[in-house]
């Protein structure tokens, strides 16, 4: 089951995807809020879903509000079935609820620490997303959302610290006495 999370910021809207049995979180980046945008992030991950994990989305719940009213006819197409949630019931919500709090907690704190700009708050989420899926939880036995979900730990090689002072290869250097690096700020990981 999948839960969806939309947290606004600004003018700017981040989309997470939450597997509810994994607590796997997907992040498909940001938009304004358009409702065609919607439907094209949703239509991409439940692609994702298809081509990653050879299974398609069953169920998706999302609570009373007016956002997803423009989706209801395009999933109900797709054969989804959406469950709302009953009203003034958080309780039904709960991870869905507290997953955007614990986001925007590690966004926040790579932000204090690396002491970048608050323009790049949209790095900071989607780092704090990539090392939740990373960090071994006691609600998975000690293990990680990546490792439940492909049966395999994820590796910890490519870990750096956000914020922190990278050289990245000049490739193509004019002259030889060029320099063959440049240094940087490490942002985040390539997506995929």
């Amino acid at each position: 089951m999948f839960g969806i999370l939309i947290k606004f910021l600004h003018t700017l809207v981040y989309v997470t995807f939450l597997q509810l049995l994994t607590i796997f979180l997907v992040t498909h980046g940001f938009f304004s809020c358009i409702i065609n945008q919607r439907q094209f992030l949703l239509t991409n991950f439940i692609q994702f879903v298809k081509t990653q994990f050879q299974t398609n989305v069953q169920m998706i719940r999302v609570d009373n509000d007016t956002k997803f009213i423009p989706l209801h006819s395009f999933i109900q197409n797709e054969g989804i079935k959406l469950q709302n949630s009953c009203i003034h019931t958080p309780q039904q919500n709960g991870v869905v609820k507290r997953k955007p709090r614990h986001i925007l907690n590690v966004a926040r704190s790579l932000m204090f620490q690396s002491n970048v700009p608050l323009e790049f708050w949209g790095e900071c989420v989607l780092i704090a997303v990539y090392l939740i899926n990373w960090i071994p939880t006691p609600l998975l036995s000690n293990k990680s959302p990546f490792e439940v979900l492909y049966n395999c730990p994820p590796s910890l090689a490519n870990l750096w610290v956000f914020g922190c002072e990278c050289y990245v290869t000049n490739v193509h250097p004019k002259q030889k006495f060029d320099p063959r690096a440049s240094i940087c700020v490490f942002m985040g990981y390539p997506r995929g």
